[in-house]
């Protein structure tokens, strides 16, 4: 674009056109040149400005109530925008939110309701190989759980069958126990019994008074150890 110059001399000095001659373009803050364009200005013989861009003189021809109306006309188009957009992210995240409720609903219930059938634990990585990963874990980890439950109920089951055992055994001696003494019974006489009966009542009495002396005889040596004692705490005072 070539510059434009307008030459103002009032007073006749040719000041101002030896100054368009010597420099017809400025550079400006950021680094590039514009055209100069002199202008008069009072008393001075020129003031040097940049030429205005053509939407800046359009603006300046157009009524102020215009200007306005198409700012407010550009803000509200601005608005609806930001409102699209926001409404747009805002669904965007409502889906993410129903895939992710879906994906926990899915992960909290049971994943194999379509077949039950029993796979031994070494075969399920090839019958499950096309399937994801989670579901095969979800089988395997099922599959070791039911393994568990079965040996703690076949635990369950030798604990009472050992217990049955034993008790069957008990059982036995009992019956062998009570055979012998029904047998002993009937083989000896009343006045044996009676006699055996005496001698074994006579025991008890002698036991008895045995336990009755060793008991006086404890308390008497309690009583002595509380005297002692007493007399040690009063010399040590």
């Amino acid at each position: 674009m070539e510059a434009r110059e307008e030459l103002c001399d009032p007073g006749g000095t040719g000041i101002c056109a030896v100054n368009a001659e010597e420099k017809k373009t400025r550079r400006s803050l950021r680094g590039r040149r514009s055209s100069i364009k002199v202008v008069a200005e009072g008393s001075s013989p020129g003031v040097v400005v940049a030429p205005l861009s053509e939407s800046i003189l359009s603006n300046a021809r157009i009524n102020p109530t215009t200007q306005l109306i198409n700012k407010r006309d550009t803000i509200a188009a601005y608005i609806g925008h930001l409102q699209a957009e926001k409404n747009d992210w805002e669904n965007r995240i409502e889906s993410r939110k129903q895939l992710w409720q879906r994906a926990k609903r899915i992960a909290d219930r049971g994943l194999e309701r379509r077949r039950m059938e029993r796979i031994p634990v070494n075969e399920l990585g090839r019958v499950d190989g096309m399937q994801k990963p989670r579901y095969t874990l979800n089988r395997i980890v099922r599959a070791f759980n039911k393994q568990n439950e079965d040996l703690y109920e076949q635990k369950s089951m030798n604990e009472l069958l050992s217990r049955r055992t034993v008790l069957k055994d008990s059982l036995k001696e009992a019956k062998v126990k009570a055979t012998s003494l029904n047998n002993l019974l009937k083989a000896e006489s009343k006045t044996e019994l009676q006699s055996l009966m005496q001698w074994w009542g006579n025991l008890k009495k002698t036991e008895e008074m045995r336990i009755t002396r060793i008991q006086a005889k404890l308390a008497r040596l309690e009583a002595q150890e509380a005297t002692l004692n007493q007399t040690f705490c009063i010399l040590s005072l």
